[in-house]
């Protein structure tokens, strides 16, 4: 009916901005334009996936090492100095109460510097914990292009874009402003971020 003839997909950036101040300009895309271009990424990445296994794994891996490599390096180099101010930390604590225990540190001073070594231990042991499971997190992105095949190996043959295929395979898809107007010329650029392992495009 023409209620559905003319539906449109519209940015969601441009949405939520504020009034008087917007992040991009406003642009929408038609269903009946931009659902097929969907469909056929999907079945493009799918038969990728299943006819050329390793070069798609290689693909992924590729990907991930150029998306997240260096931000797992700093991330590293974040937990090893967390690591090496822990350790110092536990020897200055032993250290205080030694000197406590043989009068060469009064009780009050150390009161004080026992809390200030203490708040920064629990400090750091929260920090410590987050960045472990930030490296977690990064080192499992590489065995989520296993499940991504799975689901590549249950989903053989698909052949229209159904909202289960959509929830299944598709993490967010991202629309670019069309370049040309309305008719052959217009092209229109699309990035999936797939479930699993994210922005991948295979040529």
């Amino acid at each position: 009916d023409m209620k559905t003839k003319f539906q449109y997909y519209v940015c969601s950036t441009y949405q939520k901005s504020h009034t008087g101040h917007r992040e991009c300009t406003i642009h929408s895309t038609p269903r009946h334009m931009i659902e097929p271009v969907i469909l056929e990424e999907i079945r493009h990445i799918t038969q990728f996936a299943r006819e050329r296994e390793d070069e798609f794994v290689a693909l992924v891996d590729e990907t991930f090492d150029r998306t997240s490599e260096q931000e797992l390096r700093s991330v590293k180099s974040e937990l090893e100095k967390a690591k090496r101010r822990s350790a110092e930390l536990d020897f200055i604590i032993k250290r205080i109460y030694e000197d406590n225990a043989t009068g060469r540190l009064t009780n009050e001073r150390f009161d004080k510097m026992y809390s200030e070594y203490e708040s920064e231990q629990a400090s750091l042991k929260k920090q410590i914990e987050t960045l472990t499971e930030r490296i977690e997190t990064e080192q499992e992105n590489r065995a989520n292009t296993v499940h991504f095949l799975e689901l590549v190996k249950k989903y053989t043959d698909i052949s229209e874009l159904t909202a289960e295929v959509v929830r299944i395979f598709i993490s967010k898809i991202v629309c670019h402003q069309a370049n040309g107007r309305w008719g052959k010329n217009r092209r229109q650029e699309v990035d999936i971020y797939w479930n699993f392992i994210g922005l991948v495009k295979p040529e």
